[in-house]
């Protein structure tokens, strides 16, 4: 179970108490088919100066509203913290408290993006915050803050009625990866394409398809079986993989370390996520 499901049962059965009460300061407590793969939202890959957030808490359905928007009041009147850096966005289902703004830069010696101190120190800072014998904040993390559309909800990958689907591009390393990956999916669409995008942390991603897996996995294995000839005929129109337009090549070499040969990235099956796998 994700921890998205345990955080959403304990506020909503027991923070509806906290109106009004401050939150106190407490002690520290090779890629395969189906699996995504995100690096770690500390590499560099980021353009210089773009503006990232804490995600405190995100909370899904109508009950979730209310024992976050309490916990906004709450995390206000934390010591320590500025107010008007909190700040509370309410997305259909979804319910998502953030706390404040940071700027990644450049490293002038290494030429590598540095993870804002004043992130750090604020984000340690938060997850210590509790009420009672609860840390709600536990497991905040560090975002981008969103800019730019998140695209057609009815081309939401998390909507795809399939188990699986094609990936076949990734956009990231440049501030506009969420319309330049709507824009591919528009374009796939008009060619009559059943093209979706999936934005995670700091990727916007262009699928094609949605595919049933007929090996019937209860847990969700890695190794799919597709036995759809829609799905046949995306992976011979789409056989390779591309990076912010590009396609991405593997280097062949011999004992030698000679390149004896490239090898374009073939397109692969990815399992379809939903609301409660986010941060898979």
């Amino acid at each position: 179970m994700s921890f998205q499901r345990d955080r959403q049962a304990l506020l909503c059965t027991g923070l509806l108490s906290l109106a009004g009460l401050p939150i106190l300061s407490a002690g520290c407590q090779e890629t395969s088919e189906g699996r995504w793969e995100f690096k770690s939202w500390e590499s560099s890959e980021q353009s210089e100066g773009e503006a990232w957030t804490i995600l405190c808490l995100e909370t899904y359905g109508p009950e979730g509203r209310e024992p976050t928007e309490l916990l906004a009041d709450a995390l206000r009147k934390a010591q320590g913290l500025e107010p008007d850096s909190v700040r509370l966005v309410h997305d259909g289902e979804s319910h998502r408290l953030y706390y404040g703004t940071y700027y990644r830069h450049r490293d002038a010696d290494t030429g590598e993006y540095r993870i804002p101190p004043e992130l750090r120190r604020d984000m340690s800072y938060i997850r210590q915050l509790a009420t009672g014998q609860t840390y709600p904040f536990l497991h905040c993390l560090p975002v981008p803050r969103d800019s730019g559309p998140l695209g057609p909800p009815e081309w939401d990958l998390r909507r795809a009625p399939g188990d699986f689907t094609l990936l076949v591009a990734v956009y990231s390393d440049m501030p506009e990866r969420r319309e330049a990956a709507i824009e591919h999916v528009r374009l796939l669409r008009e060619e009559g394409e059943e093209a979706y995008y999936y934005h995670h942390l700091s990727k916007s991603h262009v699928c094609v398809g949605s595919f049933v897996d007929s090996s019937a996995d209860p847990f969700g294995g890695a190794v799919p079986r597709i036995d759809d000839p829609a799905c046949r005929a995306a992976r011979r129109k789409h056989p390779h993989f591309i990076y912010n337009g590009q396609y991405i090549s593997n280097v062949n070499r011999d004992s030698s370390g000679n390149i004896v040969s490239k090898t374009r990235q073939p397109t692969r099956l990815v399992r379809i996520p939903r609301d409660e796998d986010r941060g898979l």
